[in-house]
């Protein structure tokens, strides 16, 4: 039984906090319950209209797109080598396992490359994504990378696995992958904004997206719903349930990682809530909490590492006023 909320009066307190800074630096705020959209706030100059970043969102809904080209059969598994893929690449070395990499370790994030992101600030020149921008050529930057250990072994967090998987997705779409996005995402959605960052040698291989933080949010009502939106089926049901419920260790307490998506406990009052949710850089979230029957998209500038925590703080809040506490 999903829970509601006494009445959308009780979310004026929370503008309130917000507006002042309570959850660090947030410039929208939008909460859906039983599939309803029942607050929706912008802040520091941000409207409705106003694309924003969502930095590492992108990942998630790359993982959404994976689901997609499985279900039209543009992809016919995530389990075959992506050495397929990259003939055109001859100088890559495919020696210790680099070979058995496949679409699931890279959605996984067990590719087992040798990748220094997770753990270095994004301010240094020593962070692979940063080096990896300012290559000529992404792809052949990430997959010239050796290997760290065999495939599936290890959790190391790239930012190259979905820029990798951008350019298969022009491999395997006539169009390309834009096309592909446009055509089979963002058109049903009749989402018609958006910003993509891609490498000026090769514009065709996308990294992150900005896009309008309600088209964010429809994409998570479509997810709420199985893969349906306004009736339209987008996405199997299957493939969402394994996208959404796959949880792998990662070494550090109480999270999880499967398939693009993020996984902890949230405590409140006591109580542990499981929340899947979608994390990019500087508070870009969609958070899940399915018990409950919430969904939350947030956008912000907290790139200070000691405003990290602002997005779950806030989401703690919503789920005391969704249990009437």
């Amino acid at each position: 039984m999903h829970y509601r909320f006494r009445s959308k009066a009780v979310f004026k307190d929370l503008e309130g906090k917000i507006q002042k800074g309570c959850f660090g630096k947030l410039n929208s705020f939008l909460l859906y319950a039983d599939h309803e959209n029942i607050a929706e706030y912008y802040f520091n100059g941000y409207n409705a209209n106003t694309l924003h970043e969502f930095q590492s969102v992108t990942k998630s809904l790359q993982s959404i797109l994976v689901g997609i080209a499985l279900d039209k059969e543009y992809l016919k598994s995530i389990d075959v080598p992506i050495k397929v893929y990259f003939d055109d690449l001859p100088d890559i070395e495919w020696s210790n396992g680099k070979d058995k990499i496949t679409v699931r370790h890279l959605l996984q994030m067990t590719a087992g490359l040798d990748w220094n992101e997770g753990h270095t600030s994004y301010m240094s020149l020593q962070n692979h994504s940063n080096l990896m921008a300012w290559s000529s050529n992404w792809i052949e930057y990430a997959l010239s990378r050796p290997m760290l250990c065999p495939p599936g072994e290890r959790f190391i967090y790239s930012s190259a696995n979905p820029i990798i998987i951008s350019a298969i997705f022009n491999k395997v779409y006539p169009h390309g992958h834009e096309a592909f996005i446009t055509k089979c995402l963002f058109a049903p959605l009749e989402i018609k904004r958006y910003g993509y960052h891609r490498s000026e040698s090769a514009p065709n291989i996308l990294a992150d997206v900005d896009i309008l933080p309600k088209d964010m949010a429809k994409i998570a009502l479509m997810l709420s719903q199985n893969g349906v939106y306004q009736g339209q089926k987008l996405l199997s049901a299957n493939w969402v349930d394994l996208m959404l419920t796959t949880k792998a260790d990662i070494g550090k307490e109480n999270l999880q990682y499967g398939y693009g998506w993020w996984h902890k406990y949230v405590e409140v009052l006591g109580v542990k809530y499981a929340c899947t949710y979608a994390w990019g850089y500087g508070s870009q979230h969609i958070f899940f909490v399915k018990e409950l029957g919430l969904f939350m998209v947030c956008t912000g500038k907290n790139y200070e590492v000691t405003l990290h925590q602002g997005p779950f703080d806030l989401m703690r809040a919503v789920i005391e006023l969704a249990i009437g506490a």
